[in-house]
């Protein structure tokens, strides 16, 4: 009984953790459909935040200069969650998982998105510092929408899912 309120607390915290994945890709490539005219990687995400929020030129240095380095920083993080997904996601193949087995791989699997996302929360929350008390109401409003949009996006997708299985 336990064991199975454990999997379920598990499952959902899976879904939170990928549904804020989603949320952190969007916000990352937002740009990558004018990278190839611009010739620069991000440079139109860097473009929309100026536009949005009205960067001046330093502010806008300022905003490459830290997600160049939030990107640098990503990268390993990135790959750890990859290979733990991998690793949890490949227990499928084996016969008679011990619950305890999964549990430890999606536990893992957990702790390598929680630092995804605190670094992603501390990118943000510089680059929140780095607008000016007239811009803060626009980048939280901004964060926001991209936020809402996502969850919206992928809970969406999952209800109308679970609603389709539900009426079988």
């Amino acid at each position: 009984m336990v064991s199975g309120r454990v999997n379920k607390v598990l499952f959902l915290i899976i879904i939170i953790l990928l549904i804020s994945n989603a949320v952190l890709l969007g916000i990352m490539f937002l740009g990558k459909k004018g990278n190839s005219r611009s010739g620069e990687r991000g440079k139109s995400f860097t473009d929309y935040f100026e536009q949005q929020l009205g960067f001046s030129p330093e502010q806008s240095a300022r905003f490459q200069q830290m997600r160049d380095k939030h990107f640098e920083n990503m990268r390993p993080i990135l790959r750890e969650v990859r290979l733990a997904k991998d690793s949890l996601f490949s227990i499928m193949r084996l016969p008679d998982v011990p619950d305890s087995l999964v549990e430890k791989a999606a536990d893992n699997l957990a702790q390598k998105e929680k630092a995804q996302e605190l670094q992603s929360f501390r990118h943000f929350k510089k680059v929140r510092d780095l607008c000016t008390e007239e811009q803060k109401p626009k980048f939280d409003s901004l964060i926001s929408r991209i936020i809402n949009r996502s969850y919206g996006r992928s809970s969406g997708n999952l209800r109308s899912r679970t609603d389709s299985t539900s009426n079988k």
